[in-house]
């Protein structure tokens, strides 16, 4: 289903991966300086556009959230004779959407659910173990390279 077959323990796994991750994380201070080097303002104002909060503004095209996506997508995927698959990686611990289980992950899993769905689209998920929101995407957790894996096919 997902990429790696091996686990990837909290402390890095293999000995690459740990470099990596150490790596990864040394660098942690330094990007955080930068980032508030200059202005972050308007980071919220962008947020509330990703949640689709703004008045007015569209902003995702002719479709409003997954729940209206998944449908479409459907119909194209059957239109082009084509099967995607879909990996959603859930952080044990996640203050924006929710941790699995609560109804941030369910409603999207539920997007994904139906007959007509999965004739087209295998949706897989993974929760990963000790991480949360911000640090799910880190070497140390094992998605990027999960990723790029299967990406690379």
């Amino acid at each position: 289903m997902f990429g790696l077959t091996k686990k990837k323990n909290v402390e890095g796994g293999a000995e690459e991966t740990k470099a990596d991750a150490l790596f990864e994380e040394s660098l942690e201070p330094f990007l955080f300086k930068l980032v508030h080097a200059e202005s972050i303002r308007g980071f919220g104002d962008e947020s509330v556009f990703l949640m689709q909060k703004t008045e007015g503004v569209p902003g995702w095209g002719d479709w409003l959230d997954y729940d209206d996506l998944v449908p479409k997508l459907v119909q194209a995927l059957k239109g082009a004779g084509k099967k995607l698959t879909v990996d959603v990686y859930y952080a044990e611990e996640d203050s924006m959407i929710g941790a699995p289980g609560t109804d941030g992950p369910k409603w999207l899993d539920s997007c994904f659910k139906g007959e007509e769905v999965e004739q087209v689209i295998t949706y897989n998920t993974k929760t990963i173990e000790a991480a949360d929101h911000d640090t799910i995407w880190s070497i140390r957790r094992g998605v990027p390279v999960d990723v790029f894996k299967k990406l690379a096919g």
